[in-house]
């Protein structure tokens, strides 16, 4: 009588887990509504018919992936860090400059003829850490070597002060090496 009782106990308790696994839901985008846009475009495909998932290499940019970078004015490295574009036509990079002073930038990005066209922006901070001084944007022109692992363009940095004022500036050349996942980096 006892292992019957069990065994109600057990098949109630799958019951109870088959209702509430049958209505879980991840709310990472209604494919409802796919065709308004409220799927990410890297992850989802459209067209006739229901949308289905994407493989991840198809239909990438061939901007997309990580990138080693340096930014060169006057034969001087303003800047040597780390770029990722992404196939949203989002970019962030991880600045050389101090962490203290603000090393990231996040950014967006379009292709017309070849050329890439990227503007990002950080928010730039006082030695302390502490106190904002401004916003920092960066302007980038690049094209793509017919390898695709290499790239090299031009840049601008505009700094602004609090109120938005320009206060300085400086452009200059920008190189960008590919980093792939066998890749064996050794120097900064």
């Amino acid at each position: 009588m006892k292992v019957a009782g069990n065994a109600q106990k057990i098949v109630g308790a799958i019951f109870v887990l088959a209702v509430l696994t049958a209505t879980a839901v991840a709310q990472c985008g209604n494919l409802g509504q796919a065709e308004k846009g409220t799927l990410h475009r890297q992850a989802w495909r459209s067209g006739e018919g229901t949308p289905t998932l994407r493989f991840v290499d198809e239909a990438n940019d061939p901007i997309t992936g990580l990138w080693q970078v340096t930014l060169s004015a006057g034969g001087n490295v303003i800047d040597h860090g780390f770029a990722q574009w992404h196939a949203d036509g989002t970019e962030i990079m991880n600045s050389g400059r101090p962490a203290i002073t603000g090393n990231f930038c996040l950014g967006t990005w379009k292709v017309a003829d070849g050329h890439y066209t990227l503007n990002h922006y950080a928010i730039s901070w006082d030695d302390t850490g502490l106190n904002p001084t401004g916003l920092v944007n960066i302007r980038e022109t690049v094209t793509l070597r017919p390898n695709k692992d290499q790239f090299s363009g031009s840049f601008s940095i505009t700094q602004y002060d609090v109120s938005g004022t320009a206060v300085g500036g400086v452009s200059g050349q920008i190189t960008g090496n590919r980093v792939k996942v066998n890749s064996q980096l050794n120097t900064y």
